[in-house]
């Protein structure tokens, strides 16, 4: 968090059905670890996308990265 900054966390998966049991608490142990100046900053968010997509999405984002080098 305090290297990259980003303005949400999205999660993705079975877990996240559980809606406030796991994102509460997600959230809860973020911000006793964050910086002062990112607390309350970072969201934690579901993901959008369709089950089968992540997967595909994060496997394509590797071999983008390994395509620059």
């Amino acid at each position: 968090m305090h290297y990259l900054s980003p303005e949400a966390i999205f999660l993705f998966g079975g877990p996240t059905a559980a809606g406030e049991y796991i994102f509460k608490p997600t959230k809860e142990n973020m911000e006793k670890h964050l910086l002062p100046f990112f607390k309350n900053k970072i969201k934690i968010l579901p993901s959008k996308l369709k089950p089968g997509d992540a997967a595909i999405v994060g496997a394509s984002a590797l071999v983008w990265k390994e395509i620059e080098k």
